[in-house]
């Protein structure tokens, strides 16, 4: 059953203790309960045992999210907009997402904290002005542009990629 109580029917033989079922549209994270019921031929006439039921069964993604991540251009003069693109996939769905702009030292120069979601594909393109988190132009030097994706069973996937940021034309 689900975690509101919703029977999900799907009786299948099984000679392997472990099964993979096929087709259910199940939640990693979710809690379901599981129902074994053996059937035997014997003396020529079907036994069924009864209906034994699980305390409960989680449902886990190994697999974390893919992450792509690209800096538009990589070098660019203090005060120019940088065009920043992601584009995010899981194999179940894309839950949580942030994106941020981080100074050499690891300090917080600008973000978008987007919060929780339930996408298939988180596919986006973001400018960043050029400006810290009080509105001045961030100065010259490295930058990190990072990208942090989570799915529904808290598997979490971060990249990084190097902006830098000059005073003039950059080389």
């Amino acid at each position: 059953t689900t975690g509101t109580g919703t029977p999900l029917t799907a009786w299948i033989p099984v000679a392997d203790p472990e099964i993979t079922l096929e087709g259910l549209a199940l939640v990693p994270g979710a809690r379901y309960r599981v129902q074994v019921r053996a059937i035997a031929e014997v003396g020529g006439a079907t036994v069924r045992s009864d209906v034994v039921a699980s305390d409960g069964v989680r449902i886990t993604d190994g697999e974390p999210p893919q992450l792509d991540l690209e800096v538009d251009p990589p070098a660019a003069p203090t005060g120019e907009p940088v065009t920043l693109r992601v584009d995010a996939t899981d194999n179940d769905r894309v839950a949580n997402r942030r994106l941020e702009i981080l100074s050499a030292d690891g300090e917080l120069q600008w973000f978008a904290d987007l919060g929780e979601v339930v996408l298939d594909r988180w596919q986006d393109e973001y400018v960043w002005d050029g400006r810290d988190l009080d509105g001045l132009v961030a100065p010259a030097g490295a930058y990190v542009v990072r990208a942090t994706v989570g799915d529904r069973a808290n598997n979490r996937v971060v990249v990084d990629a190097p902006l830098q940021r000059c005073d003039g034309l950059c080389p």
